[in-house]
């Protein structure tokens, strides 16, 4: 979650009303205004990393301060070396701004489409300044006009004294950090791309006298990409494809688009590609030469869901010494299945092959050149009923006597990946009505149905689903018409829910195969915006015809039924946190059709796409204010206008710790509900001072006693909303808004008695109402105390609606010191319970700097639990003292639950093939990924095992190595599923770890004992001489003299022992050592132990001379 810097003033207002609080560290996510990433994603266009130990083209640049002439540049280890002297240097005098640069012009035959980011690995010495800092500047010129394509905001980024870059040590005392700049990525195209890229190295008001390195300096694009011809990348997800590897047509043939000259052509398969044989010598196209076109086409698309369809793609060969003249080029389009409208953008048609010094080529066998082709389709005029319905690629002779082969291979309808660099989408359901527990408010609708059917018409709940009992046959419009006859449901229960981003309804439809003998079935489905109850359904997409459509993807299922997935795309744009459905219909048409029998509706799914990435990298460090609550138990003065002079953070000996005591008990009565009909008494107050309104309302049938002062000052206007309820529960709510150059930030704080925690948002908006960012983090006090000091924290339902209503889909929680001070005496556990709210979810949990600190002073492990009603999203989280001591900031952890398809495709197909192979279903399998800022310690998670787990039963837990795609037994990793169906195992920052029933085997599999190593000092001794049996453990494990021994954390312990077959020819000892005794042969046996029980024996033999 990105967190932005508070202003200075809004913290000031805030800090004024706390009692105790630490300073907010920022930090941005790769290519924010710090310039951190963490590491440079996307395709790689361009890369320079220096493994040859050369310079690979850099230099230095003019940028330079001539002050700096003696700087030197080379290439070591790998990376490329500056060698910088910034003492008593300046720039015109100015010692404020030193610059030493280098710069790249080797960009020739790049295609920079799509191009957004700079990035590469900065290293610096730590301990070569005594005063002032480095900072980086970044230039990039295209290569037209030389204009700048990096934004002016971007192109500074602070090194040293920048505490929101993460950074770590290095060999050699040095500090590594990466960086990334973002470009301007509408300037680059195909065939404006960069011309020169510069990196400066400022040194400000500094004497660091030293070396500092760069490496993997590279240019990215994102994964979904457009780039109209020479896209080498990734081809995104491949939804229909022809590969000819079985040296067929596949259903290619010539196409009528083709000139009349070029009626001899000829289409074939060989070699596993399609070629053409192609002679445009003497040709023309209606006695013109510069365009004589040779096609090819394909028709067969049935059964294909082409939603999301946004890119065809192909690799094109041709024979570079079968010309003397002119070009050749690639036509393509794309006729849908519906109109036969065209669905490839007019200037996206044309790609130039030969004389396009833009597009990337490649050498193949028997003389041939290789391309790869990318064209985008027009993805919003594809869907799941409407697809493509004729595809042609047309080879073009411009004035060419090309006489020779030209092969299609690999041609594919893709759909791109998301731009975060996840390979894969998937759906994330905002509503679902699954109809297990009923009809869940949906009933039948009497203003979409025509009376002659739904006259009587009720809706039934029969396994599992919405049932309709429908009998078409003879039923008519009010004029006698069959033609649209409709039976529908409506479901009107939508408040409280966020709809943002909402792009498809979705639902399983089943019907009676053997219940009619003529006409048709169909679907009209109709949603109303909660505002203006206007349409947000396009028109063309609130139809989608059932039976008779041969492009829909059905299945026969049990009681003679066929069930069909469909899926009705919303207007998104209308789609927001305060706008959403208010009304949604679905209906049943009958199409002059005689249908007799039952419908039903199942699974219900209001959804929007969202990355399918599974967490691989720690979040970056956070700190935020501790904010105390504070419930007044009289009306509240007015807010003071006062501004502290100061925003620097007080002493931690000056933070008062709240006591249990002073915590307000949670009332046993909800709060109750004020409605806007209800009229409210004003009581009559005094006037606060200059700025400062206070209004003083009673509900009169609440009793509820709501004081609001309001202050304004300058460009900041403070709300403070205190409500006592008649019951005594109180609450409390702070809004600071401030404009700053057009952009408005609103911090509001909310706290109640129910509860010690205190939630902090944070909105900003541009002038236009565009949100620019939003987050949400709920601070834990000191709540309820328990038995051994439990500290059980609530998040309130209304504060998860706060942040939802404002578009927020996860809340950060953060731990601060008081929280921990209050539990050190005894068992240091802190309780998070998490309502269910659609929409919203806790993110990661954050224990400050101080906190940690204050943790590892006890005795006692450290212990966060996340409780939820969500089923897959409660987890126990346990830092025991000796990680504790290893952390030296603030720790942000973040625990995702989930199964195999919660994984990345690669991912999926590696894990799945191991499960398959081990006989074990993927609902057999539970996967739990973790990422934490601080990689150096383990911790214990408790995460719910898989959904087939019996409590009692042996789980096995896996470690998924990405790099090999295998799966590693961890330490201990045989475990007890505990009464709750959860499993607690000891795991590591940043890996994904996979639950299963039972011990996997295989070549997949790396186990403990696989990877420890025996070996032998000399197989061959002479008599009274001595060697020494090896043991190779990997770092799992710690050896032991006995298993009871105690062993480090995530830790097994294993014990070895020896065992000679000849006493006279040779011994060994304890320890492995063997001596030799007299002549002869002897085996020595090593016998590994693991605790658990497990174990490997290996033999050695060895020869006395």
């Amino acid at each position: 979650m990105r967190v932005n810097k508070w202003n200075r003033h809004t913290c000031s207002r805030i800090m004024a009303k706390i009692l105790a609080f630490s300073m907010c560290v920022s930090t941005f996510q790769p290519g924010g205004a710090d310039g951190s990433a963490v590491q440079a994603a996307g395709n790689v266009i361009c890369e320079w990393d220096f493994e040859d130990n050369t310079v690979q083209g850099w230099a230095v640049s003019n940028w330079s301060s001539t002050s700096m002439n003696d700087m030197q540049v080379a290439a070591s280890s790998g990376k490329l070396e500056l060698t910088l002297n910034y003492a008593n240097k300046d720039d015109g005098g100015d010692n404020s701004w030193v610059k030493a640069g280098i710069e790249q012009l080797g960009f020739d035959g790049k295609n920079f489409e799509g191009a957004e980011e700079v990035s590469f690995d900065f290293y610096y010495e730590k301990d070569a300044k005594s005063q002032g800092d480095l900072t980086l500047q970044v230039a990039a010129q295209d290569n037209a006009e030389w204009e700048e394509i990096i934004p002016d905001d971007k192109k500074i980024v602070d090194i040293t004294g920048n505490g929101n870059l993460p950074s770590e040590e290095a060999d050699g005392g040095l500090v590594k950090t990466t960086v990334s700049v973002a470009l301007d990525k509408t300037k680059l195209t195909g065939q404006v791309g960069i011309g020169k890229l510069v990196l400066v190295v400022v040194g400000k008001s500094t004497d660091y006298n030293g070396t500092v390195y760069f490496d993997n300096i590279r240019v990215t694009k994102a994964d979904a990409s457009d780039t109209p011809g020479g896209s080498t990348g990734d081809k995104g997800n491949i939804i229909r494809e022809w590969d000819f590897e079985d040296n067929t047509v596949q259903g290619w043939a010539a196409s009528d688009w083709s000139s009349t000259s070029m009626n001899d052509m000829q289409v074939t398969a060989e070699t596993g590609k399609l070629g053409l044989a192609l002679n445009y010598s003497g040709k023309d196209d209606s006695g013109e030469t510069s365009w004589v076109k040779a096609g090819i086409e394909q028709t067969d698309f049935s059964g294909v869901n082409f939603e999301g369809a946004d890119g065809i793609s192909f690799d094109f060969y041709y024979e570079k010494d079968k010309k003397t003249q002119g070009d050749l080029a690639i036509q393509a389009a794309a006729q849908d299945n519906a109109e036969w409208k065209e669905v490839i953008p007019d200037e996206k048609r044309i790609i130039d092959i030969t004389g396009n010094g833009d597009l990337p080529f490649e050498e193949a066998d028997g003389g041939f050149l290789k391309t790869t082709i990318t064209v985008p389709l027009d993805k919003t005029k594809m869907t799941e009923q409407v697809g493509i319905g004729k595809l042609v690629l047309i080879v073009v002779g411009k004035n060419t006597d090309y006489n020779g082969k030209v092969y299609f291979d690999n041609i594919r309808v893709t759909k791109a990946p998301v731009p975060d660099g996840s390979t894969e989408t998937k759906d994330e359901v905002i509503k679902e009505w699954d109809f297990e527990n009923g009809l869940q408010d949906w009933k039948v609708s009497s203003d979409w149905g025509t009376e002659s059917i739904t006259n009587g018409l009720e809706a039934i709940h029969e396994a599992g689903k919405l049932g309709l009992a429908l009998d078409f046959s003879g039923k008519t419009e009010a004029d006698g018409s069959d033609s649209w006859i409709k039976a529908g449901i409506v479901q009107e229960t939508l408040s409280g829910i966020n709809f943002e981003g909402a792009e498809k309804i979705s639902f399983d439809f089943y019907y009676e195969k053997d219940k009619k003998t003529k006409g048709d079935l169909a679907i009209q489905a109709s949603a109303q915006d909660s505002a203006e109850w206007g349409e947000i359904i396009p028109e063309d997409s609130r139809i989608l015809d059932i039976t008779g459509n041969a492009n829909l993807p059905v299945e026969e299922v049990d009681g003679g039924l066929v069930k069909v997935t469909g899926s009705i795309m919303l207007d998104q744009a209308k789609m927001s946190s305060l706008v959403g459905i208010g009304k949604l219909v679905l209906v049943v048409v009958g199409k002059s059709t005689d249908y007799n029998g039952k419908v039903y509706f199942d699974n219900i799914k209001i959804s929007k796409t969202v990355s399918a990435v599974t967490p691989t990298t720690a979040p970056v460090t956070t700190r935020r204010p501790y904010y105390p609550v504070i419930v007044p138990t009289e009306t509240p003065a007015a807010v003071p206008t006062e501004t502290p002079s100061s925003t620097e953070t007080p002493a931690a000996a000056s933070t008062a710790t709240p006591k249990p005591t002073e915590t307000p008990v949670p009332a046993e009565t909800s709060r109750p509900t004020v409605s806007p009909e209800q009229t409210v008494t004003p009581v009559p107050v005094e006037t606060g001072k200059p700025g400062t309104t206070t209004e003083v309302t009673v509900d009169d049938v609440t009793g509820a006693v709501k004081e609001v002062v309001t202050t304004v000052a300058e460009s900041v206007v403070t709300v403070v909303e205190n409500v006592t309820w008649k019951d005594g529960t109180k609450s409390r709510k702070e809004a600071v808004t401030e404009t700053v150059d057009g952009v408005i930030s609103v911090t509001e704080t909310f706290s109640s008695s129910k509860t010690g925690s205190v939630l902090v948002k944070k909105v900003k908006r541009s002038a236009d109402g565009t949100v620019l960012g939003a987050e949400a983090v709920v601070y834990t006090g000191v709540s309820e105390l328990g038995s051994g000091n439990y500290d059980k924290n609530l998040i309130t339902e209304d504060f998860l609606l706060e942040a939802k209503n404002a578009g927020i889909k996860e809340v950060s929680i953060c731990i601060e010191k008081p929280t921990v001070d209050a539990l050190k005496d005894g068992k240091m556990a802190i309780g998070v319970e998490v309502p269910g709210v659609d929409g919203i979810s806790v993110g990661n949990i954050m224990i400050s700097k101080d906190g940690i600190m204050s943790a590892a002073e006890s005795k006692q492990k450290l212990v966060v639990k996340i409780a939820s009603t969500d089923a897959k999203a409660f987890y126990t989280v346990a830092i025991p003292q000796s990680e504790l001591k290893k952390i030296k900031g603030s720790f942000d952890i973040t625990v995702q639950t989930g199964d195999v398809s919660s994984m990345g495709k690669k991912e999926q197909k590696n894990v799945n093939g191991i499960l398959s192979a081990n006989k074990i279903g993927k609902k057999d399998a539970a996967v739990v990924a973790i990422a934490a800022n601080d990689p150096k310690g383990s911790l214990t998670v408790t995460a719910p095992a898989s959904a087939l787990a019996k409590a009692g039963s042996n789980a096995y837990v896996y470690c998924y190595n990405r790099k090999t795609g295998k799966l590693e037994e961890i330490a201990n990793s045989k475990c007890k599923v505990q009464e709750d169906k959860t499993v607690s195992f000891e795991g590591s920052s940043g890996k994904d770890y996979i639950v299963v029933n039972k011990e996997l085997k295989g070549k997949s599999v790396v186990t403990l004992l696989g990877k420890t190593k025996v070996s032998v000092g000399k197989s061959s001794v002479k008599k009274g001489k001595k060697t020494k049996i090896k043991i190779q453990l990997p770092s799992e494990l710690v050896m032991k003299t006995s298993l009871k021994k105690d062993v480090p954390y995530a830790k097994q312990a294993v014990v070895v022992t020896y065992k000679s077959s000849n006493k006279k020819a040779a011994k060994v000892s304890k320890n492995g050592t063997i001596t030799a005794l007299g002549k002869g042969k002897a085996t020595i046996t090593v016998k590994i132990k693991l605790a658990g029980g497990k174990v490997k024996t290996v033999k050695k033999k060895i020869k006395i001379k």
